[in-house]
């Protein structure tokens, strides 16, 4: 089960922070694997120091460790989240950082042991 196409969901669109606060630009990305039984979903948010990222993976997990990586439009790397998943059907709620603005970030990989990619979200 190779990656399945991921679809952004538009470009990135500002929210409002609150008052007296600046606008945050924020994209989101999503992506499911029916034959794997997965789907994903991203949002990136921007701050001064790149992107507040968060992430929820639903469907059967891989047992071992596991990565959010985030791929720039430049084709630099970072790893965004890990954890170790179970082998079994599941919901992971989880939050990470990236150096990367969210306008920077052509798509994220969900990534098995051994660097495998379950799902590709946007890109």
């Amino acid at each position: 089960a190779a990656a399945a196409a991921g679809l952004a969901e538009g470009a990135p669109l500002g929210v409002l922070a609150g008052a007296g606060r600046p606008w945050h630009a924020a994209a989101h990305w999503s992506a499911a694997d029916p034959a794997a039984g997965i789907s994903a979903r991203v949002t990136a948010s921007a701050r001064a120091w790149g992107s507040q990222i968060s992430f929820e993976l639903r469907g059967r997990e891989v047992r071992g460790p596991c990565a959010l990586v985030a791929v720039g439009r430049d084709g630099s790397r970072e790893t965004v989240t890990t954890w170790s998943g179970t082998d079994e059907r599941t919901t992971l709620l989880t939050a990470g950082g990236a150096a990367l603005t969210p306008g920077g970030i052509d798509h994220f990989e969900v990534r098995a042991p051994g660097g495998r990619t379950l799902v590709t979200l946007g890109g």
